[in-house]
């Protein structure tokens, strides 16, 4: 149906009882005989010792174990990302999850690690690229604080905007009166701001912490 509001089109479920229903045996894939026959193996499954205990221990809600590379392998193939396929192989993902990728071969976890550490180690000490490294490290760190420095100002112009209006409020007891009275549609928005009194959250005070400084070029090393 399409909603006279907005305009767009809603979707929602027909009332049962409009609904249409006939059997169609000979539409199916397998025979009841199967179906029940595979229903009752899953069970016999689900209810044996094994999976009993495997079950209790609720693995699924446990976080697998992160290497080195999780996450930054890709396949040379399709770009897919690398899973963990056995103890110590990795594979892609897409060829062997989803069968859209025709590389199939893993390689050891063990020796890509050792290869790629080998390598930071040969290129990433030399001198220039520490330089490097350590501009970028601080020109970020920098960042952020200057981004936490915008919100405290932020924060401190909330909080003496919210004390004026209370103080406010409290030294012209008349615009208490008009609001209860009248209603804050007679007054001006300014005044039936002030009334209305907002403390500030806990997290402005929060953040209204002595600021850090920058760190200098000179303090890089």
């Amino acid at each position: 149906m399409k909603d006279p509001a907005t305009g767009r089109r809603r979707s929602r479920r027909n009332d049962p009882r409009q609904l249409i229903v006939e059997e169609v045996p000979e539409l199916r894939i397998i025979d009841d005989e199967l179906w029940n026959a595979v229903k009752a193996r899953q069970t016999s499954i689900r209810e044996s010792e094994g999976v009993t205990k495997a079950r209790a221990t609720r693995f699924w809600e446990q976080r697998r174990a992160q290497h080195l590379l999780t996450g930054l392998v890709h396949c040379g193939a399709c770009g897919s990302r690398l899973a963990s396929v056995g103890r110590d192989y990795l594979a892609c993902s897409a060829a062997r999850g989803q069968g859209t990728c025709t590389n199939r071969k893993g390689v050891r976890r063990s020796p890509l690690e050792e290869l790629i550490l080998e390598g930071l180690r040969q290129r990433l000490m030399a001198p220039d690229m520490v330089e490097e490294f350590v501009a970028a490290f601080h020109e970020e760190v920098n960042r952020h604080r200057r981004d936490e420095t915008a919100a405290r100002a932020g924060k401190e112009r909330e909080l003496a905007e919210v004390t004026w209006n209370a103080s406010s409020c409290r030294s012209v007891p008349i615009r208490i009166w008009i609001w209860r009275v009248a209603g804050p549609s007679m007054m001006k928005p300014r005044i039936a701001t002030s009334v209305e009194i907002r403390r500030p959250e806990p997290s402005a005070r929060s953040v209204l912490s002595p600021g850090v400084a920058a760190l200098a070029p000179e303090q890089w090393s």
